[in-house]
């Protein structure tokens, strides 16, 4: 019976998307009340429905959640350069985002804006600060910090335990000490993501 339904499922998004694909994107992502607020995404992946989230619609819409607000593809050393140091945001141009991030207006691609507004709103502190927030909720920003800064605790802790172990007392040496509290931050943030992926389905 699953399969069945699961067939059903995919058949049906799968013609919606060939009927209007910007409707169809649309309801990808409305949340249903009846379905504790989850969206289609959210009910096929705890439903484990590959097919499902295999589809073309799906792909697109977890492509564009996977970009977060950036606009498209950007090269590696920019993100990287700019994760290092926010301030590079102060040049609207490095980073391309939606409309909806550089103008500070409701809407996506479909918004008109005229060309005074768009050279007040694109510079300043504040259009800075929403560029900031836009680019690390990017979750492939999030993923790629994330990695960087787990590549750089397993370089702290081999040396740690290689150059630093019993030459003094732990709590007078500074590496040490980085190293514990690096271990605490891992600890909170996985505690922290399994609180709210419980939370996602009660």
């Amino acid at each position: 019976m699953y399969e069945g339904f699961e067939a059903a499922a995919v058949g049906t998004i799968e013609e919606a998307y060939r009927e209007d694909a910007k409707v169809c994107m649309i309801n990808m992502t409305v949340r249903w009340k009846r379905f504790r607020n989850c969206h289609l995404l959210n009910i096929a992946w705890g439903a484990h429905s590959k097919k499902f989230l295999g589809t073309r619609p799906a792909q697109e819409v977890i492509k564009k959640r996977w970009r977060g607000e950036i606009r498209r593809h950007v090269a590696f050393h920019k993100t990287f350069f700019v994760s290092l140091f926010p301030i590079l945001l102060l040049y609207s141009k490095l980073i391309p985002f939606t409309p909806t991030v550089l103008y500070n207006i409701d809407g996506h691609e479909n918004v008109k804006v005229n060309q005074k507004d768009k050279e007040k709103k694109r510079t300043g502190f504040n259009a800075w600060i929403n560029r900031v927030n836009a680019f690390y909720a990017s979750p492939s920003i999030k993923f790629q910090n994330h990695a960087f800064f787990y590549i750089l605790f397993l370089v702290l802790h081999a040396y740690v335990v290689l150059f630093e172990m019993g030459e003094s007392k732990t709590w007078d040496n500074g590496w040490i000490l980085l190293l514990f509290a690096m271990v605490i931050m891992y600890m909170v943030d996985e505690l922290r993501q399994i609180f709210k992926t419980d939370r996602m389905f009660r």
